[in-house]
């Protein structure tokens, strides 16, 4: 029955935890309340908002009529396996309604059924001609009123209750019927869609699930840092309904704080915790449909410090002959009391030792791994290991692809050729240029960028067996070209080019070739040629140092052609009086460009230098 203005359910739980009883109270509103009326005389009729809830016998102009009504509750909020103590039902009078008489018993008593429906119906759907099925198994009988306002309260319904809990798929509510359908006599409830809330049906329903108990947990230890506790225990709990479900908490903060959900499987009787590194606190809650959960008491795991191991060697790496290895043991310890330590020394299960600090001498070249174990007196025990090696001095060796080289293009290889009788061998060149000039490949090359001598050394190292080599390696100096000529640039009439050499060398000597481009080769320091024909020559001198380091350098000179001067009158003899001779410039230059001067006779400043002038 929907009602605009009241849009809630009212439910109240009520736990009593010495009994294990939770107590629901279920009154719906009008817009999730479920309940409706069917009349004879307008069989085909639903009422399923009006505010009366009863059942009556009466007449209408005359006319029997008999009228019944639905409700029904939603039980699914009550746990599928909680035992239903007791349900009482409260209906409350409609003194609001417009059936003026309310409860009557005007012809006879107004004792009423209350039944379970058995068959489904709607709200807005449902009349007197498919109202649905009822059974009388277990239907509560309710005496004649004893007023015509009587509010019905507390109806003992929990048979009724169970019922519809255990049929559910023949249980839809109940209804509410006189024992007697015969005119005239009344009952005049209320509808959840009546305007005044403390009028709706109530449904009060006790459940249990007998009381959790004996919920204990034991197993409380002290365990190293990092290791995993034994087996939490937890007792099997008494009272529930016998299936229980199990969730384990734990807290780092304290025993009360600070619980969350502890790791790996929880959900367990027994609990067993990943490896600790804290103190740690532990609870068991146990559950058990019908009952209030049960937390257990705290349990506690603490956490004992166990050293922690370090220690250190002298030198890692020694030769066979003469090594004396010393270690030093740097544990630390933050708990309570002390700790012992034994070492072992890596050549069998007797060579151990209990000192702080233990020297030691091998006798065959090998790998050992050295072990410490620190031991707390509360039995925490850590350990660490360390490799020492002793190592067969090597024999070095190595070769150079050529010990002299010229620094233009020099490339040295250099490859090693080291030995020894058992082990490894590593290895460290140094090139001679600079403390980091430095590689460990096996075969390494080297270009060097200025000339002189450099000491090239390997360093061999077997497990801290060395042996070193060095050889020299040169690198000759080539000489530094430089000519200049006396011109670059002559004609041809009277050329005479004079080309000398500036060239230097570092150290050493050198010799030279000059090619002058005219087939005129020269070795003198220098060189004089004159060309016969104008062109652009390539002047070439190579330069070969005492050690037959070479290189050359190409410069170009111009020789120019001179020009043939010639030029053409029009008129070589004409009259004084309008005399105009014109000059035609027709001098051979021999290529490129050229420039000219005309003297046209009649003074030193009577000049010009256009090409063709007149006058």
């Amino acid at each position: 029955m929907i009602h605009l203005f009241k849009r809630f359910v009212f439910l109240l739980f009520i736990v009593n935890n010495a009994f294990g009883q939770v107590t629901l109270t279920i009154r719906p509103n009008g817009a999730q309340g479920k309940d409706a009326m069917v009349d004879s005389q307008y069989p085909n009729v639903n009422d399923g908002s009006g505010n009366d809830l009863g059942a009556w016998t009466w007449t209408r102009s005359g006319i029997p009529t008999i009228g019944r009504s639905l409700m029904d509750f939603d039980l699914s909020v009550i746990p599928p396996c909680a035992n239903i103590v007791n349900a009482q039902l409260s209906i409350y009078c409609n003194t609001s309604s417009a059936v003026t008489q309310l409860n009557s018993t005007l012809s006879g008593s107004n004792a009423f059924y209350i039944q379970r429906i058995t068959s489904s119906w709607s709200e807005s759907a449902v009349t007197w001609n498919n109202q649905p099925a009822t059974t009388t198994t277990n239907q509560v009988s309710l005496s004649q009123s004893t007023s015509n306002t009587q509010d019905y309260l507390n109806i003992d319904v929990t048979p009724l209750v169970n019922d519809m809990r255990n049929n559910p798929n023949s249980s839809f509510g109940l209804m509410m019927k006189l024992q007697t359908e015969i005119a005239f006599r009344s009952i005049v409830m209320s509808t959840s869609d009546h305007p005044d809330s403390t009028k709706w049906p109530k449904l009060v329903i006790t459940y249990a699930g007998a009381t959790l108990s004996n919920n204990n947990v034991i197993g409380a230890q002290a365990i190293c840092s990092g290791t995993v506790p034994s087996m939490l225990q937890g007792s099997v709990p008494a009272g529930g309904s016998g299936v229980n479900t199990y969730s384990w908490i734990s807290s780092t903060v304290n025993s009360i704080t600070g619980y969350t959900v502890a790791s790996g499987i929880n959900n367990v009787q027994n609990y067993t915790p990943s490896a600790l590194v804290s103190n740690t606190w532990f609870r068991r809650i146990v559950s058990s449909c019908g009952s209030p959960n049960d937390t257990s008491a705290p349990v506690m795991v603490s956490i004992v410090s166990k050293p922690n191991v370090s220690f250190s060697v002298n030198n890692a790496s020694q030769c066979l002959g003469g090594n004396l290895f010393t270690f030093i043991d740097n544990t630390s310890f933050l708990g309570s009391g002390g700790y012992t330590r034994i070492w072992n020394l890596g050549t069998g299960i007797n060579d151990t030792s209990t000192q702080a600090n233990v020297n030691k001498s091998y006798n065959i070249n090998g790998v050992y791994t050295v072990k410490l174990v620190a031991t707390s007196n509360n039995g925490c025990r850590d350990s660490i290991t360390q490799n020492v090696n002793i190592g067969l001095k090597p024999t070095v060796g190595f070769s150079i692809n050529n010990y002299a080289q010229c620094l233009n293009g020099n490339s040295f290889s250099f490859i090693d050729t080291s030995t020894v009788s058992s082990g490894g061998l590593t290895r460290v060149w140094n090139f001679g240029t600079s403390i980091n000039d430095n590689t460990t490949i096996v075969s390494g090359n080297k270009v060097y960028g200025a000339s002189g001598n450099y000491i090239v050394k390997l360093v061999v190292n077997s497990f801290g067996c060395k042996d070193s080599l060095s050889k020299i390696v040169t690198v000759y100096p080539k000489p530094v070209l430089g000519f200049i000529s006396n011109n670059s640039s002559q004609c041809l009439v009277g050329n005479n080019f004079v080309f000398t050499d500036t060239s230097s060398i570092s150290s050493g000597f050198y010799t030279r070739t000059w090619n002058l481009g005219n087939n005129t080769v020269s070795t003198a320091n220098t060189a004089t040629t004159t060309y016969s024909t104008p062109n652009i020559y390539s002047i070439k001198l190579l330069l070969t140092s005492n050690n037959g380091c070479k290189d050359s350098l190409i410069k170009t000179i111009t020789v120019k052609a001179n020009p043939v001067a010639g030029f053409n009158v029009n008129n070589a003899a004409q009259c004084v009086n309008g005399n105009n001779f014109s000059f035609i410039d027709t001098s051979i230059t021999g290529g490129g460009s050229s420039s000219r001067v005309w003297s046209l006779g009649t003074g030193n400043s009577d000049t010009t230098n256009v090409v063709s002038p007149s006058r």
